[in-house]
């Protein structure tokens, strides 16, 4: 019998280094690195292998309030991301003061009742 994986998902906002966190656990160049914010439109998913383990990692675009209908399509991905995650790991950008969007999103995150973990980048 198969076993399900655990599913880990990424958010944070834009240009946090979310993907430059995925392609490091997943060891592999999957989603795109830009300098530009808004650099991932749609989830990607890869598989992560940490010594004996095993668990689905979701890297998702940066998570704001959806002001129009292409914005509101990408958010409802992340929170498809955020719904079907065991854990979720909240990445900040450490040389910036948490702003009014980190608290929106941690928010989110807490709303789930999901494990979160934050993680502070750059």
């Amino acid at each position: 019998m198969a076993t399900k994986l655990p599913t880990v998902a990424i958010i944070g906002q834009a240009n946090v280094g979310k993907s430059s966190l995925f392609n490091r656990m997943v060891r592999a160049q999957q989603a795109i690195v830009a300098r530009e914010a808004g650099t991932t439109r749609d989830n990607v998913l890869g598989k992560v292998n940490y010594h004996s383990h095993q668990f689905w990692l979701v890297d998702t675009a940066g998570l704001k309030d959806p002001n129009d209908e292409f914005e509101a399509t990408i958010q409802e991905q992340i929170i498809e991301a955020v719904d079907t995650a065991d854990v979720i790991l909240m990445v900040v950008d450490s040389t910036q003061y948490v702003s009014d969007d980190d608290r929106f999103i941690a928010k989110k995150a807490l709303k789930s009742k999901k494990p979160v973990i934050l993680v502070t980048n750059k």
